[in-house]
């Protein structure tokens, strides 16, 4: 499945209920808990694309978010559900670079929240970059075709 807004492709979709401890005093979302909600779809979204013999998050090797970028667009209230939406928009040899828009369920032209982020896979024990297995390259150059 792949969707698109203002000529942006996202494959993936990640439900969120907003729930009353994400609002702040004026009653609308936290700007803490859109860096949770699109951290819940990064996850949810590079889970769908890897093999289940590659766990990124082993002792061995796993994610560090080296970047993150959040616009806000128009203010959510509690009890109101998001869908964001995932999608690749580069990999590198260690990196992954995502792009995230958090839109009503209800009408996804109502436009919340967007983000941008970069990830790199590190070998734990040294701290040093890891190169992509291929299995997953395979996966995301399928998301990006």
């Amino acid at each position: 499945m792949t969707i698109e807004i203002n000529q942006v492709r996202y494959q993936h979709e990640t439900d969120i209920r907003i729930r009353f401890c994400e609002t702040d005093a004026n009653q609308h979302v936290s700007q803490a808990s859109y860096a949770i909600y699109f951290e819940e779809a990064r996850i949810a979204f590079l889970e769908s694309m890897a093999d289940p013999a590659f766990r990124w998050w082993t002792n061995d090797h796993t994610l560090v978010l080296a970047q993150q970028c959040l616009i806000y667009r128009k203010p959510a209230f509690f009890r109101q559900t998001l869908t964001v939406l995932s999608g690749v928009q580069r990999i590198g040899r260690s990196s992954l670079d995502l792009v995230h828009v958090a839109v009503l369920r209800d009408d996804r032209n109502a436009v919340i929240a967007e983000s941008t982020s970069t990830v790199v896979l590190i070998d734990s024990r040294t701290n040093r970059s890891l190169p992509w297995p291929d299995n997953f390259r395979t996966q995301v150059g399928i998301a990006l075709a």
